[in-house]
């Protein structure tokens, strides 16, 4: 099976770059564009952060084993080593 390919020129796309945003009256602004949620994170996504507390002072795993691994299942890959 081939690897998935980006469509052409999704590689060239500039990255955003968020600034801060200002709005006469409102103290604390909600920026939907840079996917800020007004309602908070979800119970998932605060459960797998108290999970993870106690490891939040060490370097993520540089490679990425794990997703890799999830990748290359999901795509049907035979993950290389």
């Amino acid at each position: 099976m081939a690897l998935p390919l980006p469509k052409p020129g999704i590689l060239e796309i500039k990255p955003y770059i968020g600034g801060e945003g200002r709005v006469a009256g409102v103290s604390r602004l909600i920026r939907l564009a840079s996917n800020e949620n007004p309602l908070g994170c979800s119970a998932l996504a605060r459960e797998a952060y108290l999970k993870a507390v106690s490891e939040l002072h060490r370097y993520p795993d540089g490679a990425v084993s794990g997703l890799r691994a999830a990748l290359a299942r999901y795509c049907q890959l035979q993950e290389r080593v």
